[in-house]
């Protein structure tokens, strides 16, 4: 398939999932109604110049004068594995150089990109002395662990960005198993990661950062276990529950960013 296609794909399957959820009961649509969004607290928003704030009006985002903004950009994932084994050791500062460099590198080329799909990725949070269990899985995750590095190393990333114009969707550790359920060990897992990153001071209510709830579900469990798939509404329907937990987490937390 050519990867056009599949780019289209992706973006159609992200926002058919996170259209789904919903802050409130869902309103009848006519059109493209505004989306009311609580009023914030002084204080609760971090400084972070004069990037606009982003809103989701109908299926599109806008810009606090109305105008339509399409995101261009890249992913980066903090693993030394994916980026030539540049560092190594757990090496934030050699992680933070290199990926620096690369922003930086294709913006003075002339890349007129303004967001990057960023990976929290396990490689940090992992417990290295748990035995591995699934490629990029959750079953090692450690807590303290994923706090130490998104202090020093995912924020301060996120922050570099953000002061060149550009803006952030953080994606959570690691891919999702193959088959998921509403309620499980990885629901939990998700709605703890997001319970984390959306209390952050530096993150939450964050105009230049978004998040993005689950990477790559693939097969979900119907509400009384007797089968998994996809592409159906029944499975659409457990999806939307699964993910609306981990909404309402967030918007518990205070957290209005965009998701």
């Amino acid at each position: 398939m050519h990867m056009k296609t599949l780019w289209n794909l992706f973006l159609f399957l992200a926002l058919f999932v996170v259209s789904s959820c919903s802050d409130d009961k869902m309103p009848e649509e006519s059109g493209e109604s505004d989306v009311e969004t609580p009023e914030e607290k002084p204080g609760d928003t971090p400084d972070i110049g004069n990037m606009p704030k982003l809103s989701v009006v109908g299926r599109y985002l806008r810009n606090e004068e109305g105008d339509i903004v399409n995101l261009h950009g890249f992913a980066m994932t903090f693993s030394p594995f994916f980026n030539q084994n540049t560092w190594g050791d757990y090496d934030v500062d050699g992680c933070m150089r290199h990926n620096k460099k690369q922003i930086d590198g294709m913006l003075s080329a002339g890349w007129r990109v303004n967001f990057v799909r960023m990976h929290l990725d396990p490689y940090w949070s992992d417990d290295p002395a748990l035995p591995s269990v699934r490629y990029e899985g959750h079953e090692r995750f450690s807590e303290s662990r994923f706090r130490k590095y998104l202090d020093e190393l995912f924020v301060p990333m996120a922050e570099y960005a953000n002061e060149r114009g550009i803006y952030v969707v953080m994606r959570p550790p690691g891919v999702s198993p193959d088959t998921i359920a509403v309620g499980d060990d990885y629901n939990d897992f998700l709605i703890k990661v997001w319970d984390i990153v959306s209390q952050h001071p530096k993150l939450k209510n964050n105009k230049g950062v978004m998040f993005e709830l689950a990477n790559e579900p693939i097969n979900i469990m119907t509400a009384d276990g007797s089968r998994c798939g996809s592409g159906e509404q029944i499975f659409y329907d457990q999806m939307k529950i699964f993910c609306q937990a981990i909404v309402d987490k967030i918007r518990d937390n205070g957290a209005r960013n965009l998701i």
